[in-house]
């Protein structure tokens, strides 16, 4: 993130939540910034299914230039799959 632009960065995310908010199919959106590099920022998103994924990636496509220039380097996506732990 660009320090620079943290307050532009902050609407974007904002904007992005509400949006997240009323995705029936998005069931976790949330932004944390990281404990040991507050300008490493993470992105924690689960959908119910891919259906609902790319529902979001198209309300969102318009926000994405903005909310990219406030990088100094371009996010890099890291993808997990949950685990299940038997009870």
């Amino acid at each position: 993130m660009d320090e620079d632009r943290r307050g532009e960065l902050l609407g974007h995310l904002v904007e992005l939540q509400r949006i997240a908010a009323s995705e029936a199919g998005t069931l976790l959106y949330e932004w944390c910034a990281d404990r040991t590099d507050p300008s490493v920022l993470w992105a924690h998103q689960i959908c119910a299914d891919v259906e609902a994924l790319d529902a979001h990636r198209r309300n969102i496509r318009t926000l994405l230039p903005a909310l990219g220039a406030c990088f100094r380097t371009p996010p890099t996506p890291h993808r997990c799959v949950p685990l299940t732990i038997p009870s």
